[in-house]
C-alpha cells in the first residue's frame, strides 16, 4: 500500500523579475513602438517627466500637493472623486474599414442588373473574382456548376467589366489591359494593337519586332509601351485592405570624411525622460501618508527600471550596429554582391551577449544607410560554399542572378540551368532547382516569359 509523504527537493528554476521582463520588452521595441510606450509611461507614472519641459516645470511648479498627484493612484487609494488616468473613453469610435472588392462590385451590380436572374448570375461571377480583380473560373465551369446558360453569363460578365475599378473581371493580364484601353476610348490605337496583336513581342520586350509587325516607328512603339506600362495590372489592389506601411529607421549611418561610420540613434519625436524631482521631494517630505508613500516608492522603482532599460537598449543597439558595420562594410560601400555570410551567433560571441539578446535587438528594426534603408535582419545571411574555399551569402548570389538576367539585353533569356552553369564557372555550385527558387524570390519570370520593359 502506497501512502503520501513529504519530501524536500532542491531544484533550480529561472524566474524573470518584472524589471528584467520590462528590459527585454524595451530592447525588442522598434522606434515607433518605443515612442508610444514611453508616452504611455509618462501618463501613468508621476515619477517620470520629460527633460524638454525641465526649465518650465522648475520655474512654474512648487512641490505638488497630494491632490495633484493623487490622479495617478488606483481608485481605491484616493478620493473617489478623482479618476485614474489611462482609462479608455467609452465614447471613442473604432476606426472603420473600407469596402472589400466583392462588396463594391455587388453594390454596382444592384444598380445595374436588369432583373433578379441577372443579379443572381452576377453574384456567382463576382464570387469567382479574386482580390486582384481577376476571374478565376471559366464561364463554362460556372455555368455548369450553377445551372445558368453560358450566353447569359457572358452577357452579365460584360456588364461587370464596365464596373469600377476598370479592368475587373478579366481572365488574363492581356484581357485586363485591353479592357482598360477600351474604357479610355483607345480601341484601334497603337497601344491597343500592341496588346491585342503583338502580345508575345510586348512581353519579351522585342520593340523592333512590334514596329515591324505593326508597321510603326520605334519611337511611336516606345511611347505606346510607356502608356501600357502605366495601366493597372491588378485592378483590385485598392480594395485589398493592405495598409501602406512606412519604414522608420531605428539607426542612421553617415559616412565621415575620414572614411569611418557615424552611428546615430533615431530619437526624433522620442520623449527624453528623467525622474521628477518634485515628486521625489514629496516622498522625503513626510507629508504623504504611509500608503501614498508606498505607492510613490513603487512608481519610483518602476521609473528607474524604465530609464535603465532605455539606456541598456541604446548601448546594445549601438554595439550590435558597430559590429555589423565592421563585418559588412564591403556591402555598405560596394553593393549587394559583397554581402557576407553572417549569423546571430557570430555577433553574440564577439560582443559577449546571449544570442537571444542579439535577436531581440535586431528584430523589426531598420537601419538607414547611404545605400538605402534595410532591415537589420538583411545583414544576416546564410552561408553557401564555393569551389574556391571561400563562402558567399545567399543574398549576394541572388544579386548575381539578378544582374545576369538584367544583362541579357539583345541575347536569348538565360534559363535556370544556364544561370547555374555561369555561377559554377565563378566557383558557386547551385542546383537548377535552387536557382529557380532564388529567381522566384526575386520575382523574376521564367526565361520563356521574361520581358524587360
Amino acid at each position: 500500500m502506497t501512502g503520501q509523504r513529504l519530501e524536500i527537493r532542491n531544484t533550480q528554476k529561472l524566474v524573470l523579475s518584472q524589471a528584467l521582463r520590462q528590459s527585454l520588452k524595451i530592447l525588442q521595441m522598434p522606434v515607433l513602438e518605443l515612442k508610444d510606450y514611453l508616452e504611455e509611461e509618462l501618463e501613468q507614472n508621476p515619477m517620470l517627466e520629460q527633460r524638454e519641459l525641465l526649465e518650465k516645470s522648475e520655474k512654474e511648479s512648487d512641490t505638488p500637493t497630494i491632490e495633484e498627484w493623487g490622479d495617478y493612484l488606483p481608485r481605491d487609494e484616493v478620493n473617489p472623486g478623482l479618476s485614474p488616468r489611462g482609462e479608455s473613453a467609452a465614447g471613442q469610435e473604432k476606426p472603420k474599414g473600407g469596402y472589400s472588392l466583392e462588396e463594391h462590385l455587388v453594390w454596382q451590380l444592384r444598380l445595374s442588373a436588369a432583373d433578379d436572374a441577372d443579379y443572381s448570375i452576377g453574384e456567382k461571377i463576382i464570387s469567382a473574382i479574386n482580390e486582384d480583380g481577376y476571374l478565376t473560373l471559366s464561364l463554362e465551369e460556372l455555368s455548369a456548376a450553377e445551372g445558368f446558360p453560358a450566353g447569359d453569363a457572358e452577357r452579365v460578365l460584360g456588364i461587370i467589366r464596365g464596373f469600377e475599378p476598370t479592368g475587373v473581371g478579366a481572365r488574363s493580364l492581356k484581357e485586363c489591359l485591353l479592357i482598360q484601353l477600351a474604357a479610355a476610348g483607345m480601341e484601334g490605337t497603337l497601344a491597343h494593337r500592341i496588346v491585342s496583336e503583338a502580345w508575345e513581342d510586348f512581353q519579351k520586350g522585342r520593340f523592333e519586332g512590334i514596329a515591324a509587325s505593326l508597321k510603326a516607328g520605334t519611337a511611336e512603339v516606345s511611347e505606346a509601351v510607356k502608356l501600357i506600362s502605366g495601366l493597372e495590372p491588378k485592378p483590385g489592389r485598392e480594395f485589398s485592405g493592405e495598409e501602406v506601411r512606412y519604414i522608420v529607421p531605428d539607426v542612421i549611418l553617415e559616412k565621415e570624411t575620414d572614411g569611418t561610420w557615424r552611428i546615430i540613434l533615431n530619437n526624433q519625436g522620442m520623449p527624453t525622460l528623467r525622474i521628477n524631482k518634485a515628486y521625489e521631494a514629496v516622498i522625503r517630505s513626510g507629508k504623504a501618508t504611509p500608503e501614498e508613500k508606498k505607492f510613490l516608492e513603487e512608481k519610483f522603482r518602476s521609473a528607474i527600471a524604465v530609464l535603465r532599460s532605455i539606456d541598456e537598449r541604446k548601448k546594445t543597439l549601438i554595439r550590435v550596429t558597430r559590429s555589423i558595420i565592421e563585418k559588412q562594410s564591403d556591402f555598405l560601400e560596394k553593393g549587394m554582391e559583397f554581402l557576407k555570410p553572417l549569423t546571430l551567433k557570430e555577433i553574440s560571441g564577439e560582443l559577449g551577449l546571449h544570442e537571444s539578446t542579439v535577436s531581440r535587438v535586431t528584430a523589426n528594426k531598420y537601419i538607414q544607410t547611404p545605400a538605402g534603408t534595410f532591415a537589420f535582419r538583411h545583414f544576416f545571411d546564410v552561408k553557401l560554399g564555393s569551389g574556391e574555399g571561400e563562402s558567399v551569402s545567399s543574398g549576394s548570389v541572388k544579386e548575381m542572378i539578378k544582374r545576369m538576367i538584367e544583362e541579357e539585353a539583345g541575347s536569348a533569356p538565360l534559363t535556370d540551368g544556364a544561370v547555374a552553369s555561369e555561377l559554377a564557372a565563378k566557383g558557386i555550385r547551385l542546383s537548377r532547382r535552387t536557382v529557380a527558387k532564388y529567381r522566384e524570390e526575386l520575382k523574376i519570370l521564367k526565361a520563356g516569359q521574361r520581358h524587360r520593359l
